[in-house]
């Protein structure tokens, strides 16, 4: 393909069968005696003549990265080879000071909580809606977040997730219009929409429509590796903050594997998007109209629900709610007898992840498992998994609450007391129980249910899930 010529891709290869190394990295990119990394370390240098610098980008990245800026439109873009997480503690970062006030959405994922334990944040909460019948959240309703900035003056910035794992999208130009009102600025962590703004299949992009920062994971939907994604800025007077705040929170050497996948997705895109899109489009339309004669379970984005803004179609949600198996037992069934695995599961349903990637033949597959196990459910009432929002009570800051003395107890004697530590089951890492609130019997029936599935819960310090770290007040 042409676009191939211009690319970082083609300038390591053309590299690699013309020099020889004398510079990091230690394999030298001797493949004769690495024979199994053969295939990944002729395209595997550190910041040598002629191919940039990530964190001082003048030729090929930066040229990159201006094609991402007018993708999408924005007045910066930045790779991320740290994952989307080094997006978010970056822009926290760049937004914030020590014991600075934020407002962030209950289903945050958990790097979002381990930035303001970073930053020694305060904060609020704003709760999505939830669907207790469907066991989701569903989108941020920007008067909710009108009324805590109106209580909370002191707020400095907004951090909401958009799309959900689930797909979920608020309105996130009424939600920027909101925060900017009350001089915030706006957060969006998009890492499960990098598609966003680049199809009109689509929703917007949140950097589209108002957003100050917006982090997306480029390997989650499209087509770049394993811990690549974008960090996009609406205001050029953070250029600045965000390019330092990056030297910090992102690798002094990295990855020219994983760069030249992001260039090679940004420049497929560029080159081909259209086509790419297309094709994602027609084949998701595909699956669900098949899936609209299924008898026992549903596909979330064939029902209609007044408290979701939009959907991202991508994510295929499959509910069990009206049937009287879990999310967990059709994951389990869908992988040991089928062998499809699945991106996550839940009480109530399963996410089953597209990428632009996605094939007809595995669609077919899928659409083959779901319609035979589907014949041998009955209707009835899913197991009742009801996650309520546990309005906990906060006694301290996570920072402090890190930083205490802990006392490893059971988790049997553990309520009333403060936790230590995050509590979270992964997928997908929002914390179900973060360092200094207040351990109550409710939370702990929680994580029994979780058991019972046979789902490991993570804790941050404590060993086996049967025990928790909570303050010592000696």
């Amino acid at each position: 393909m042409k676009f191939l010529n211009n690319s970082l891709l083609k300038k390591l290869r053309d590299y690699d069968e013309t020099k020889t190394a004398f510079h990091m990295p230690g394999h030298m990119r001797n493949k004769e005696t690495f024979k199994t990394l053969s295939e990944f370390i002729g395209l595997d240098i550190t910041e040598i003549d002629g191919f940039d610098d990530l964190h001082h980008p003048e030729e090929i990245l930066k040229e990159s990265m201006d094609i991402s800026k007018k993708l999408w439109n924005t007045e910066g873009s930045f790779y991320l080879v740290n994952g989307s997480t080094s997006g978010i503690f970056s822009a926290v970062y760049s937004l914030t000071k020590p014991k600075d006030k934020i407002l962030i959405a209950r289903n945050c994922h958990k790097s979002i909580y381990h930035s303001i334990e970073v930053f020694d944040l305060n904060f609020e909460y704003v709760y999505p809606k939830y669907d207790e019948s469907l066991g989701i959240f569903l989108s941020i309703d920007a008067n909710d977040i009108e009324k805590i900035l109106r209580k909370n003056s002191d707020i400095k910035v907004v951090l909401i997730t958009s799309p959900t794992y689930e797909g979920v999208v608020s309105d996130i130009e009424k939600i920027a219009n909101t925060v900017h009102k009350h001089d915030a600025k706006l957060i969006v962590d998009e890492a499960h929409g990098a598609s966003f703004g680049l199809s009109n299949y689509f929703p917007k992009s949140s950097i589209q429509l108002g957003a100050d920062i917006t982090i997306q994971s480029l390997h989650k939907t499209l087509m770049s590796l394993t811990q690549t994604a974008i960090l996009h800025i609406s205001d050029k007077n953070l250029y600045s903050k965000i390019r330092k705040s990056l030297e910090i929170f992102q690798t002094s050497s990295p990855s020219y594997i994983l760069m030249s996948s992001m260039d090679y997705c940004i420049r497929s895109i560029e080159q081909n998007g259209e086509n790419l899109f297309n094709n994602w489009r027609e084949n998701l339309k595909y699956f669900y109209e098949k899936c609209k004669n299924l008898e026992n379970l549903r596909v979330l984005s064939n029902i209609i629900l007044d408290d979701i803004f939009e959907l991202d179609n991508s994510k295929i949600t499959i509910l069990t709610n009206k049937t009287d198996i879990s999310g967990y037992e059709l994951m389990n069934i869908l992988r040991s007898e089928y062998d499809i695995e699945l991106e996550m599961a839940s009480f109530k349903y399963v996410i089953a992840y597209t990428g632009i990637g996605i094939s007809i033949k595995s669609l077919d597959k899928l659409i083959y498992a779901l319609f035979d196990i589907d014949k041998k459910l009955n209707l009835g009432v899913c197991k009742n998994f009801i996650f309520n929002k546990l309005l906990l009570k906060r006694k301290l800051s996570i920072k402090d609450a890190v930083m205490s003395n802990l006392t490893e107890v059971f988790l049997k004697n553990s309520i009333s007391k403060i936790s230590g530590e995050y509590v979270w089951a992964y997928p997908p890492g929002i914390p179900i129980l973060t360092p200094g609130e207040i351990i109550t019997e409710e939370v702990l029936n929680l994580f029994q249910k979780y058991r019972e599935e046979n789902i490991d819960l993570r804790f941050s310090k404590s060993k086996c899930n049967d025990k928790i770290n909570i303050i010592n007040k000696k």
